[in-house]
């Protein structure tokens, strides 16, 4: 049986682990550097014990919230919380204590969308982006052409438009999507009997085979667009069918030259039984088997100078790229959390009332100002000290601390966040960085290893489809 990485001991500060290959290696935070713990390990035994124990604060420079703000980037639209889909994992299906479910009734006005607009386009320097979330977003078409209308209206510069959608709708607007360089971001979860588990309409008829067939037509019809424009959003209903999903991505034609970003079911917060049932003990024994399994696969094309599946990278190129490209040498007093966006860095999301938030999944949690008053200074610091305050009182013991992606939906509690929220994404969040050392370490131990990993993300830009 092939090797599973483990971890041996953790402390403030550091780290050690055993790799694929059963290699035993040791990790410090403070300056990044990782050591091999081979027979001889006495020495390295002293300076790990002799390692600086003091807190290193979480903290932002508020000076920058200023500079951000007046250089947005992107925009996203709840246009509507209505959803022609009842998939059975959805945050808004009913079956999540701490969220909002779909309805009909509430949806964004254009005077709201333009309002946000003015806004946004007068406070972006370059590259603006605006995208369009739901529920199902293609439900308010008309909104949508209105809007992207509008926003043309106000600049001369290229503007580029994104969409998360569920796609069985998408077959009469395929004109106007292409015809506007959409980025899509299209819910594809498997094949046929695993995406239609849970992913079926209000009748529970599944959907697999109305979005296979306009994602044929739009192959067809615009294949130059297709490729370049549309990713696949895979949500992980089943961890035992990891090596399943690789191969359905893999092998099927029409589906192998997209990108995909694959997410684990949210948890927290869940009531759904049968759901819960996917996750117990034997099913993620069999899961974190199948997981390094891809793993080897993974390091095993890289060092063969073969790419990647999109399934394997989507699980494995942002855990190594965030140890190949992490921060070393450096002694800080203070931390910017890896993983949080400050609003306009990466987006700001209008709700359908127009409030503004950070993201889209933040739900009503922190708001940030509205399209009436404009984007509150004040409350953004607010929310900002709130979520920093609470990695401080979490993670000063943590070892993964430094190279965490955590933000500020990663606290999300039922109204707000909190403490307890953070907590309950601590070994998710763990796991991604054990994942990136474990990956780093055993490709580390090859001949040329770094030079094919450094020429590997030569142009990499992390990975992360602009609508979430």
């Amino acid at each position: 049986m092939e090797a599973i990485p483990k971890i041996i001991e953790r402390k403030r500060n550091s780290f050690s682990f055993e790799t694929l290959n059963n290699d035993r290696f040791f990790y410090e935070n403070l300056l990044g550097s990782i050591h091999f713990l081979d027979e001889e390990g006495s020495s390295l035994k002293e300076k790990i014990d002799c390692l600086d124990t003091g807190r290193r604060d979480f903290k932002f420079k508020e000076d920058t919230i200023n500079n951000r703000l007046r250089n947005l980037n992107t925009l996203v639209f709840n246009c509507t919380e209505n959803c022609n889909l009842n998939c059975g994992y959805c945050i808004y299906s009913g079956q999540y204590s701490s969220e909002r479910r779909h309805n009909s009734k509430n949806k964004m006005s254009q005077r709201i969308a333009q309002k946000a607009l003015t806004e946004f386009m007068s406070s972006t320097i370059e590259n603006p982006h605006v995208m369009f979330y739901g529920g199902e977003p293609l439900l308010e078409i008309n909104f949508i052409k209105e809007a992207v209308a509008y926003a043309k209206s106000l600049t001369n510069r290229e503007i580029s438009f994104g969409m998360t959608t569920n796609f069985t709708l998408a077959k009469p607007y395929l004109d106007f999507l292409a015809k506007n360089n959409f980025l899509l971001s299209i819910s594809l979860d498997g094949p046929l009997q695993t995406h239609d588990e849970w992913r079926k309409d209000r009748k529970g008829n599944g959907s697999f085979n109305r979005i296979i067939n306009n994602l044929r037509i739009i192959a067809d019809r615009f294949p130059e667009y297709f490729e370049k424009r549309i990713a696949l959003s895979v949500t992980l209903t089943d961890p035992t069918k990891l090596i399943e999903l690789n191969e359905f991505f893999s092998n099927t034609e029409l589906l192998s030259i997209l990108p995909i970003n694959s997410q684990a079911i949210e948890r927290n917060f869940l009531q759904s039984k049968e759901l819960k049932a996917n996750f117990s003990p034997e099913k993620m024994t069999e899961a974190e088997s199948q997981y390094w399994q891809l793993a080897r696969e993974y390091c095993n094309n890289l060092l063969n100078s073969n790419e990647p599946s999109h399934f394997e990278k989507s699980l494995f190129d942002m855990p190594l790229y965030q140890i190949y490209s992490r921060n070393t040498g450096k002694l800080r007093e203070s931390i910017i959390p890896q993983g949080m966006c400050i609003p306009g860095a990466r987006k700001l999301f209008v709700s359908c009332s127009g409030d503004y938030h950070m993201c889209e999944k933040m739900g009503d949690r922190l708001k940030l100002g509205s399209v009436e008053e404009g984007l509150n200074t004040s409350l953004i610091k607010k929310s900002l000290s709130k979520y920093y305050k609470i990695r401080n009182s979490v993670c000063q013991d943590c070892w993964a601390y430094k190279e965490c992606l955590s933000c500020a939906a990663s606290a999300k509690a039922v109204t707000n966040i909190s403490t307890k929220g953070q907590m309950q994404n601590c070994e998710r969040l763990e796991q991604m960085v054990f994942t990136g050392l474990s990956l780093y370490t055993h490709l580390l131990k090859h001949e040329k290893a770094e030079e094919k990993i450094i020429s590997y993300f030569k142009d990499y830009e992390t990975v992360e489809v602009k609508n979430g």
